[in-house]
């Protein structure tokens, strides 16, 4: 899963279009992200989360922050 936390006020922008229009239902076995977006030769940012293991069963949803803490 990859994810890029974007600027609320941009989301209309052609450079957020760009990053959706190239992350956006790709195929994750052969998934390449280019260097630059598409058409616009801007980098494409790195994502903000980046956890790259499979789901291998259930039903995975996220949920707002409670801010609960962990003790450990």
């Amino acid at each position: 899963m990859r994810m890029w936390i974007i600027d609320p006020t941009a989301v209309d922008s052609a450079a957020v279009k760009a990053l959706r229009a190239t992350v956006a239902c790709k195929d994750a076995t052969t998934e390449v992200i280019p260097c630059n977006l598409d058409c616009l030769n801007t980098p494409t940012p790195t994502p903000d989360i980046d956890d790259g293991g499979d789901l291998d069963r259930g039903n995975r949803q996220i949920h707002p922050n409670t801010g609960a803490t962990c003790n450990d």
